[in-house]
């Protein structure tokens, strides 16, 4: 994983000593703006407010809707559904230090996820399932502006999830029992595949 990161990172330097970085450097990103963009693909509606030089708050949001069938293994008969999920993400990040364009950033953040669970509507058991995780995070990130208003980033930190999953045992749309799968902490990183972008327009 730090060896993704590793090139991740050498990708964005890169950009920034490539002979068009001169022209692109004329216009030095303005500390308090307003852009839209991601840094994860689970959240990619949202936003990052930099309220100071320093300071910023970050917020996204992500949404799915899949229709689905499976034989239920009780009767025999085909089942449809729709399988929802949504994530929100929140962060605040912190601009530790920044040249003329780039952003060394310190971010800790939260993710909550919640979701139907697809493998045990497949199982056909006919019971239902919600998948809910929430994350923890503290991110180092470089954010590398590309042009004045168009910035990449790239991220490693550490992060604690916990994920459950809550059952609907008689399908009566009330939870009967709750199952955890996921405690985890751990370090992670990004790579060239999970760059966020954001386009800076106030």
């Amino acid at each position: 994983m730090l060896r993704r990161f590793r090139w991740t990172m050498a990708f964005l330097i890169a950009a920034a000593l490539s002979p068009a970085a001169p022209a692109l450097a004329a216009d030095d990103p303005a500390p308090a703006t307003i852009g839209l963009g991601f840094r994860s693909t689970q959240a990619p509606i949202g936003v990052r407010w930099w309220i100071s030089s320093m300071f910023g708050v970050d917020a996204g949001f992500g949404f799915s809707s899949e229709k689905a069938t499976t034989l239920d293994l009780n009767t025999g008969d085909d089942i449809e559904g729709t399988l929802v999920g949504w994530t929100v993400d929140v962060g605040a990040p912190v601009c530790l230090k920044q040249w003329s364009r780039v952003h060394c950033i310190a971010r800790p953040g939260f993710v909550y996820r919640s979701e139907d669970d697809a493998e045990t509507f497949f199982l056909g058991i006919g019971a239902a399932a919600e998948r809910t995780s929430w994350t923890a995070s503290f991110d180092l990130e470089l954010e590398l502006f590309l042009v004045s208003n168009v910035s990449l980033s790239a991220q490693y930190g550490i992060a604690y999830q916990y994920e459950t999953l809550k059952f609907d045992d008689d399908g009566d749309g009330t939870i009967d029992s709750e199952e955890e799968v996921l405690n985890v902490l751990a370090t992670r990183g990004a790579n060239l595949t999970q760059i966020g972008v954001h386009v800076y327009l106030w």
